[in-house]
């Protein structure tokens, strides 16, 4: 059963990071695919996991990207200069970088999470946008691994550094992903 989920954090404004999307990406492999599968693509992405992380956070090296599309069937079936490999991957055929191509049913998310994480997203670049900083917290308490945890944390880091009250819209999280997150913050403190 899934509820209206009300975390206490912060999010009142895009809290930019200072540097670029291509200062976040670490592997200049990733960088170049990234680069390649949006220009390739020619329409919206939004880009997620580690590289959104790192553009917020202190960078972390991850070797492949993300994508998350409202639905399988708005997900690209082919794109230039890149081979699916399975049904949510493709491979830069340059690189060799793997490319996720991700969606609600695939992550196990709701699909008004999926729209409240694109409709507060960023835009960092022509036809590339990130999920806010709340919007990946939200997307990451979802998982809950331990990775997504560190992420979380350091996410939590960048937003105690602007501001002591935190204040995050309602996120359509399950309630057992609510609790997992609040025993998360308490172990944190």
């Amino acid at each position: 059963m899934k509820i209206q989920a009300k975390m206490r954090l912060t999010d009142s404004l895009v809290l930019g990071a200072h540097r670029t999307i291509e200062q976040a990406i670490l592997v200049p492999e990733v960088a170049k695919a990234v680069k390649d599968f949006v220009k390739s693509y020619g329409k919206s992405l939004l880009l997620i996991g580690g590289i959104a992380v790192s553009y917020y956070t202190r960078p972390r090296a991850t070797t492949d990207a993300d994508f998350l599309f409202s639905s399988s069937e708005a997900a690209p079936d082919r794109v230039e200069g890149f081979k699916r490999i399975r049904a949510h991957a493709f491979l830069h055929l340059e690189t060799h970088v793997e490319l996720e191509i991700l969606d609600p049913d695939f992550l196990g998310i709701s699909e008004t999470l999926y729209a409240q994480v694109e409709t507060s997203a960023v835009r960092v670049a022509e036809h590339l946008s990130l999920p806010s900083i709340a919007g990946l917290i939200a997307l990451k308490t979802c998982r809950l691994s331990f990775q997504d945890k560190a992420d979380i944390d350091n996410l939590l880091r960048v937003l105690e550094q602007r501001s002591k009250e935190f204040s995050i819209p309602e996120w359509d999280v399950p309630h057992e992903k609510v609790e997992a997150f609040n025993a998360f913050l308490k172990e944190r403190c």
